[in-house]
């Protein structure tokens, strides 16, 4: 029996510093068969070949060579959308997920969805977290989508997805509708007194688009 000793390499693809990107990379690396390397959308079409999915951190209109280069690889993605994601540009670049352009934005915390099923999912106290940001209003999806997270305000759930993931032509995709995810990562340590419970539950997103 040959047994193949395989990485799971992803891209993290970013036209901005923030600190969400080092909590990723240091997340998806907690496990020896996952390596990350963050990296700007004009490198990408160059190293393309050497990523099994890609993580799209806030897209821009520079985007567009990332889209382009991910449906001739047909790898799967985690998006992470926020303050900074030009949606104006992003509604053109892909026909999934579509935003209403308001320019305001919103804090949003987090309840988990105990009937989503598609991978296994273990509460961290999600509505304890600290909350994300996003433009504030409704976002739509021209695809079946499986929530893993609502958005709240105030305790009060919103009928809106906070993290999803979706399956289209062979293709999974995850999308968070938030940025801040290093707080998550840090108040799951004070929580803890260990980052294992955020790195599993980033694992198995990643797991999930490993396919």
């Amino acid at each position: 029996v040959e047994v193949i000793d395989r990485k799971t390499h992803v891209a993290i693809i970013s036209d901005i510093i923030h600190p969400d990107l080092g909590a990723l990379k240091k997340s998806i690396e907690s496990s020896d068969q996952r390596q990350a390397s963050i990296i700007k959308q004009s490198e990408f079409k160059a190293l393309s070949n050497d990523f099994q999915q890609a993580i799209l951190y806030q897209p821009n209109q520079s985007f567009k060579v990332v889209y382009d280069e991910i449906e001739v690889l047909n790898i799967n993605t985690f998006t992470i959308l926020g303050t900074k994601t030009n949606w104006t540009e992003l509604n053109k670049l892909q026909p999934y997920i579509q935003q209403k352009v308001t320019n305001q934005y919103e804090d949003f915390q987090a309840e988990l969805n105990s009937n989503y099923n598609v991978f296994i999912v273990d509460d961290l106290n999600f509505s304890d977290f600290p909350p994300l940001q996003t433009e504030f209003g409704v976002t739509s999806f021209s695809v079946p989508t499986e929530v893993v997270l609502y958005k709240t305000i105030n305790g009060i759930q919103l009928k809106e997805p906070l993290l999803l993931t979706y399956e289209v032509n062979q293709k999974r995709a995850a999308v968070l509708n938030g940025e801040g995810i290093w707080r998550w990562r840090a108040q799951s340590y004070l929580d803890e007194k260990s980052f294992h419970t955020f790195d599993d539950f980033m694992g198995k997103i990643i797991q999930y688009l490993d396919s």
